[in-house]
């Protein structure tokens, strides 16, 4: 799963990562790429791509457990121990003028819920 916690409400972050966790307990294996700090605390491995990202990037900088990763010396490493945050040293891309309608969402807290994003 690509970044699956991304926009969720931090309750439902732990609903998430506790149903990502149900298939490990049969023997299955789950790989998500994540950026949370919840759920890279609650993995039960961790391989760390880096040291920056695209061109930048692409290099195993550490793998092993949460605990093993807190020892190492890499940016994730003082993104746990909140020494740093993540920084987007990009702007935003302007998207190509198209927009995605949603018209009548319901669901957990939505009741037809309209949200018109281009307006």
């Amino acid at each position: 799963m690509d970044e699956p916690i991304i926009g969720l409400h931090q309750q439902d972050n732990r609903r998430l990562i506790r149903s990502l966790k149900e298939p490990t307990v049969v023997g299955n294996s789950t790989i998500v790429v994540e950026h949370d700090r919840e759920m890279i605390e609650e993995a039960h491995y961790v391989i760390d791509m880096g040291p920056g990202a695209g061109k930048k990037g692409g290099n195993v900088c550490f793998s092993g457990t949460p605990d093993e990763l807190l020892q190492a010396d890499t940016l994730t490493f003082y993104y746990l121990r909140r020494e740093k945050d993540l920084v987007f040293t990009t702007k935003p891309r302007k998207g190509n003028g198209h927009c995605v309608l949603l018209k009548g969402a319901s669901g957990h807290n939505l009741k037809k819920v309209d949200i018109y994003p281009c307006l």
